[in-house]
This record gives structure tokens, sequence and C-alpha cells, in this order.
């Protein structure tokens, strides 16, 4: 009978506060909340290990043809190594050959040249006209057949060999074709006196002397250009146009006073 009778309801318990005794309850304390942790997934970790796949085994038949290939190319290197030698040394000796073969015909040439080839001498002549005349006679075996130039330098004189100011005089001289010996020389003619007042009664008396300076240049007949001189002093020898001619070679220190005929050519004048 004393289950059935009811009884009164039973007061939870409740974290909470009787408003009854509210105000006698501490403000200042804050409620505590239960602590909820976040559901956040961590950033995943980076992968750094690599993995490779273990590839096929080569087959036996392709290390063996890499084999063979690999033979035949050093075997075709070695042969064009010693190929390339073989060429080297056969070019040596065609070399060698050609530039005998050069001096042999450089020296046949100079041979040819030197017994067959044209070959031109100058010579001065002064005659009673007061006429300078330059010939030149080829004493070679081949016409000169290109022209021939000269350039003829005159110096007037005082016995003592001082050059006589104003008196140098020059001229060019040009000769198409010159044959063979002396029947085919060729002259060029200039006149000797007129440079000077009474040069030409200076020259009679042995008073002065003429000073020739000839440059020419002429082919040889096989395509060189050979080039000479001509150098000499003209003097009257004490008569009447006995003019003694006297060639040095130029461009040297032969001095006028150096000549025995002009000092006896001197001593008959006085």
């Amino acid at each position: 009978m004393n289950d059935l009778t009811p009884k009164p309801p039973i007061a939870p318990s409740v974290n909470g506060v009787d408003p009854k005794g509210a105000a006698d309850h501490d403000s200042t304390t804050t409620p505590k909340y239960p602590q909820v942790t976040p559901q956040i997934e961590p950033t995943p970790k980076r992968k750094t290990e690599s993995f490779y796949a273990r590839p096929d085994p080569t087959p036996l038949w392709k290390i063996l043809l890499e084999v063979v290939v690999g033979f035949a190319v050093i075997c075709y290197t070695i042969a064009a190594y010693r190929q390339l030698e073989t060429m080297h040394k056969t070019y040596g000796e065609i070399q060698k050959q050609t530039e005998q073969f050069t001096q042999q015909t450089t020296l046949l040439h100079d041979q040819l040249v030197g017994q067959q080839a044209a070959i031109v001498r100058a010579e001065a002549r002064v005659w009673p006209t007061g006429q300078l005349s330059m010939l030149f006679t080829n004493v070679g075996h081949v016409i000169v057949k290109k022209p021939l130039t000269a350039e003829i330098n005159i110096n007037r004189l005082r016995i003592d060999g001082t050059a006589i100011p104003n008196s140098e005089t020059k001229f060019t001289c040009t000769i198409p074709v010159i044959g063979i010996g002396d029947a085919e020389a060729k002259y060029c003619e200039e006149p000797l006196f007129g440079a000077l007042p009474r040069d030409k009664d200076l020259f009679k008396s042995t008073k002065i002397a003429i000073a020739l300076d000839v440059r020419f240049q002429y082919d040889n007949g096989f395509g060189e250009i050979v080039k000479d001189s001509y150098c000499s002093y003209e003097f009257n020898k004490g008569q009447d146009w006995a003019v003694q001619t006297n060639a040095y070679v130029c461009d040297t220190n032969f001095r006028l006073a150096d000549i025995p005929e002009l000092q006896e050519a001197q001593k008959a004048q006085q």
C-alpha cells in the first residue's frame, strides 16, 4: 500500500543558483562551459621518398649486338686513322717531288734565259754637231718586242768635279723594238749644249765635263723586266771633238779627278 502512495517529485540536481539566494551569490564567477575539441584534420606530410619501378632485364641478344657494334666502330676508327696517316705520307712525298720539279724547272728556265734572253747594252756618243746620242744594242738572242724606256740625266761639272748650279737637264727616251746585233741598234738624241752660256766652248777647251746617268728597263723576251743603268763622264781630250768617254758603275764614289786622260787633256790645254 505504501508503494502506491504518491510521493512529491524530487528536484533534480542542477548546477544553478537558487533565485532566493541569488543576491548572496558572487556575480563575478564565470560559468564554466564544456571544452569542445575542434574537428580539423592536420595537414598531411609531404612524401619525400620516390619509388622507382625496377626495369625489365635487358635481353642477352641486345647486349651482344651492342658489343658487336662497339667493336666494329673501334675497328673502323683504327682503319681510318691508318689510312689518314698513309695519305699524309703520300702528300708529303708529292710535295717533295713538286718542290724538286719546281727547282729543276727554275734551273732550266734560268739556263734558257741566260742563253737565249735579250740583253741590252747602252753607250753614249757626242757628235761634233753638239748632239748626245744614247745607243742601245741588243747583244742577246731574242728580239726586244716591248718598248724600252730610259731616263737620261745630264749634269755639267767643273773639272774639279763640282756641279755647276742650274745646269742639269733630263729627258726620257722610248724605243719600241730592238733587233739583234749592232745593225739593229737604236738610239735617242738630245742637244748636249745650250743649258749654260758658252758651254760648248767651255767643253771644247776642257773647262767643263759632262756627267751622264742613264736608267733604263726592258723585257728580256721571257716576260721578265730587266732594269739596268749606264754612267759615264764625257770630256774633250784637247782636240776639237776628240771626246773621251769614261764609263763607270753607277752609284759609286768614282770621281772625275781620278781620270788620267782628263789630267792629260788639261795639261795639253795649258
